[in-house]
């Protein structure tokens, strides 16, 4: 059988956005778009032989249940946003049912397989999915809404917030400090979309041309006399990246953590260094976990507004579910939350001189360098 043209292949040959598609042939804010852009897109669905009409939504019997998959539960971001969400299915009676995909886009397949044979009335997806395509090919059967770094390339419900914007910020608040040299650790950035947006501007921010560098520490980078197993956690990969980063970046004053369970583990390890926070080094984070706020930790970071963003993703689904039985027309919603910059006492004014009190490395460390 012949496979069903989609909005995404109808964005791409009129050269606009899936959402820009779903409106116009859902009839939902047309007006908004130029009659060229409004004629243009139902000229090129027709060519393809798309029926917006025959993909509504098929009505079911409501079950209570929905579906919530994230990417990690390790992540205390993740675990707080969730808790926004459960928070209000409470108070609307709905049992929520829990998938972790662990960062696998071959998991988060079998996940949608099993999503599709069962019988839930809406589904939350806590980041970017992996499988875009199967993604939007199951919105057309059950109310999806994302929660997410900013996507262009979904067609899907979606409450945001610019991974960009956020490095952008803490990049700024750096340089407005007097920071030149920064380094960036993290996790592996693959499929990691929110911290390659992160990264990138971050680097545009430190430009060469200006005298300034930021330098990428990932797993993906590591040394390679290090034992494979060295990264365990978005912590230990805070902690063992640092010492690396000080062994080959000794002119760095500020680091980054791609969130902030590495900056837990930079600051773990600038301590066992004896070096000083944020005299010596400025130490920054993303997602604001709970624990960044503890005075002992005071770390710099982003506002992610974990619970609002919680509370009107579930908002959303919930009025697409009730739209979906009382057979109300189909809108497309995307609501982008601007992030805010959080100054705790891990950054202060870039260092005058180079350090000489630093400590060596551990033993520990070393071993794992030597082994």
């Amino acid at each position: 059988m012949d496979k069903k043209p989609t909005t995404y292949e109808i964005a791409r040959l009129a050269g606009v956005s899936q959402s820009t598609v779903s409106m116009i042939l859902n009839n939902n804010q047309a007006s908004k778009f130029s009659d060229q852009t409004i004629q243009k897109v139902r000229a090129v669905a027709a060519e393809l032989g798309y029926d917006a009409a025959g993909r509504k939504m098929p009505r079911r019997a409501q079950t209570g249940n929905i579906a919530v998959l994230v990417p990690h539960l390790a992540n205390p971001y993740y675990c707080e946003l969730f808790d926004a969400i459960e928070t209000e299915a409470i108070k609307t009676g709905h049992t929520l049912i829990t998938l972790s995909v662990r960062k696998s886009p071959k998991t988060e397949l079998r996940q949608l397989e099993l999503l599709m044979k069962m019988n839930v009335d809406g589904i939350l997806f806590l980041y970017v999915p992996f499988n875009e395509q199967a993604v939007e090919d199951l919105s057309g059967t059950v109310p999806v809404v994302m929660v997410s770094d900013k996507s262009d390339s979904l067609d899907i419900d979606a409450v945001e917030m610019s991974g960009f914007k956020s490095g952008m910020i803490i990049a700024e608040h750096l340089t407005a400090l007097g920071h030149k040299k920064a380094a960036f650790i993290s996790t592996n950035l693959g499929t990691a979309i929110i911290r390659r947006h992160r990264f990138e501007a971050i680097s545009q921010v430190f430009r060469p041309e200006e005298g300034r560098a930021v330098f990428l520490y990932t797993p993906e980078t590591r040394d390679p006399t290090l034992p494979a197993n060295t990264f365990t956690s978005a912590y230990d990969t805070g902690y063992a990246l640092t010492h690396r980063v000080l062994r080959e970046h000794p002119e760095v004053t500020a680091l980054i953590g791609g969130n902030d369970q590495q900056s837990y583990g930079i600051l773990d390890a600038l301590y066992d260094r004896k070096a000083r926070v944020p005299e010596d080094f400025s130490v920054c984070g993303f997602d604001d976990n709970h624990s960044s706020r503890f005075r002992n930790i005071s770390l710099t970071t982003v506002d992610p507004f974990i619970a609002y963003k919680g509370k009107e993703a579930y908002s959303i689904l919930i009025r697409k579910i009730n739209a979906l039985y009382q057979e109300q027309p189909a809108l497309t919603v995307k609501i982008e939350y601007t992030p805010g910059l959080l100054v705790r006492g891990s950054t202060g004014p870039c260092r005058s001189a180079p350090y000489a009190h630093i400590a060596d490395e551990p033993d520990a460390v070393k071993g794992e360098q030597d082994g």
